[in-house]
């Protein structure tokens, strides 16, 4: 998947922006720098090498920052961006024109402001959504925990209600740095059926 993926989508925080390169970067490579070197700086940052994108995984990929994906906004202060300014230095192998403001106008202080869950699942079926007028097909998604969870229950959208098993793999709380595999079908375009297909429903009963 990696290699076939045409789409990257990150997060702008910096933690899925490192987990992003890190999937697809290389310290030797000739391909994009995809993040900049940084020095250990107290309560700011840690040391980091710089990583190109690997040549074996490069094949034309975008690298998409987009605040739709973002965790859960506000209340916690490690969910809370940095200025685009900043990102664009540190991960210029990222494209940021999708965001629109450079400071982070979303996060607030405190429990009071986080973002409701609902809220939360609204914003996971716009994103579905934006998915759909893509012309890619194969989007890899570097996202954080809250929303991916939110993200896989609101794939039942529209009455779509998945076996027991699929349930329980869709619908459990994301380990770190867990890969999760999903194939959601717009039936206005023509998709090759893959092994993580899923087309909704209890599966027929084999012994029928």
């Amino acid at each position: 998947m990696l290699e076939t993926c045409e789409l990257v989508v990150v997060s702008p925080l910096t933690r899925a922006m490192e987990t992003a390169a890190g999937m697809f970067g290389s310290v030797d490579g000739d391909g994009c720098v995809l993040m900049e070197a940084t020095r250990a700086e107290a309560m700011k940052a840690c040391e980091r090498p710089a990583l190109r994108c690997d040549a074996r995984l490069r094949g034309g990929k975008k690298f998409v920052a987009l605040e739709m994906v973002r965790e859960q906004i506000g209340g916690n202060p490690c969910d809370r961006r940095r200025s685009v300014s900043e990102y664009r230095r540190e991960f210029p192998g990222v494209d940021f024109s999708l965001i629109e403001d450079e400071d982070d106008v979303l996060w607030k202080p405190g429990r009071e402001n986080r973002e409701p869950e609902p809220v939360l699942r609204a914003r996971a079926r716009k994103f579905l959504d934006w998915c759909f007028d893509r012309e890619e097909d194969s989007i890899i998604v570097v996202t954080h925990s809250a929303f991916m969870c939110n993200l896989m229950v609101e794939y039942c959208f529209g009455g779509h209600v998945p076996s027991e098993n699929m349930r329980e793999h869709m619908h459990a709380w994301p380990q770190n740095c867990e890969c999760r595999p999903l194939v959601v079908v717009d039936t206005r375009r023509k998709l090759t059926t893959s092994p993580f297909y899923h087309a909704g429903g209890d599966p027929e009963d084999e012994e029928e």
